[in-house]
């Protein structure tokens, strides 16, 4: 499920984004949904940048930091 795999692996979903859209594509694509993740949660800090940033530096924590997103989505639905 390509859901989980952007919570779990979110390097590896980028991989594939970048397969299907090339780098420039996958980019814009990863930091989108990352934007549409911190509107849900109404969060401003990281920013959709930080979070690929830590995305590419260190994808635990890029997992991490997703998950408690969501979990602030959740909650404030």
């Amino acid at each position: 499920m390509p859901l989980q795999a952007f919570i779990d692996s979110p390097r590896k979903f980028y991989e594939a984004l970048t397969e299907i859209f090339g780098e420039g594509g996958a980019r814009i694509a990863f930091k989108f949904l990352c934007g549409k993740l911190l509107e849900l949660s109404r969060t401003v800090y990281p920013t959709p940048g930080d979070l690929f940033e830590l995305m590419l530096k260190n994808e635990e924590a890029a997992s991490e930091e997703i998950r408690k997103l969501i979990q602030e989505a959740i909650r404030r639905e």
